[in-house]
């Protein structure tokens, strides 16, 4: 059992400015359907990638990262050669309920060289987020030194990884996904490698009935390749009744590290859970490619 998947913010600066009086503007990215106003701030374009390449599209897989560029920023103050911003994001989900919110992305007072020119920030589309549903991002950006203000409004849909199936019956989750455990980042591209310790992740177990306190799980674990070969093949991996409930509801999680050897891909990851105390069940499959 692993903790769930927390959303993480972040900004990064890659650069911004020099100081000039904008007035109010507005923009419109037809493709993402990303707004953008300023008011003393301007922003050349603002456009999102996955950290390396850019994205066209608003609907993202569960655990996905998200980078919002503002590109080519001008209208702060400048003093000693120093810019002084200050940026907050958060997420709105379809009743317009902010779920995720930080207000201050940078450390007070902190002062960036004048010479740069593209503020970032990201989110990861993880918990609180859930797949199958709605959601809008919006970033601010301003000049502590000064009036300026810079906004953008991006609605997005979060979706299941298609590569990931399920079957229920009474045992349920909130959610499904892959995980490498020692980058921590969810498996948004079904490619995994040798010697890597992964997680395949069951957030907020439910419909479990519980006997002297007791929750008794049963795992069964089998993974394939695609010529039929068996490469683990693990029955009942809960040897124990479990008797924190708690950390149970955090998440449950199947563990698989692959030796380095020779395997036909994809391979196929599959995972079945049996409430011992009833009938409830669900199971799971996953497909992945093993990369050196």
């Amino acid at each position: 059992m692993k903790n769930c998947l927390r959303s993480i913010c972040t900004v990064s600066m890659l650069a911004i400015l020099s100081s000039c009086n904008f007035s109010a503007s507005y923009n419109k990215d037809f493709a993402t359907g990303i707004t953008s106003k300023g008011n003393g701030l301007s922003a050349e374009n603002v456009y999102i990638t996955d950290g390396e390449e850019g994205m066209k599209k608003r609907d993202f897989t569960y655990g996905k990262v998200v980078y919002t560029n503002f590109e080519n920023m001008e209208g702060f103050a400048i003093e000693g050669g120093k810019f002084f911003p200050q940026m907050s994001v958060a997420i709105l989900d379809k009743k317009g309920d902010t779920i995720m919110q930080n207000k201050n992305l940078f450390t007070k007072g902190t002062g960036f060289d004048a010479s740069l020119t593209t503020l970032n920030g990201n989110v990861q589309m993880a918990d609180p987020i859930l797949s199958d549903n709605k959601y809008s991002l919006h970033y601010k950006v301003w000049d502590t030194k000064g009036d300026g203000v810079f906004t953008s409004e991006m609605d997005f849909e979060v979706k299941k990884d298609p590569l990931i199936s399920s079957s229920r019956k009474g045992l349920d989750f909130t959610e499904i996904y892959i995980m490498s455990d020692k980058e921590k980042r969810v498996v948004t591209d079904g490619i995994v490698h040798f010697s890597e310790p992964l997680l395949f992740n069951f957030q907020d177990l439910n419909g479990y009935t519980k006997q002297n306190g007791a929750i008794n799980i049963q795992m069964d674990i089998k993974v394939t390749d695609d010529s039929g070969a068996v490469l683990l093949d693990m029955k009942d991996a809960f040897k124990q009744p479990i008797r924190n409930e708690a950390l149970l509801k955090r998440g449950l999680s199947a563990t698989l590290t692959l030796t380095k050897g020779k395997l036909d891909n994809p391979i196929t990851w599959h995972v079945y859970v049996k409430d011992k105390n009833s009938e409830a069940f669900f199971e799971a499959e996953a497909q992945l490619t093993v990369e050196d």
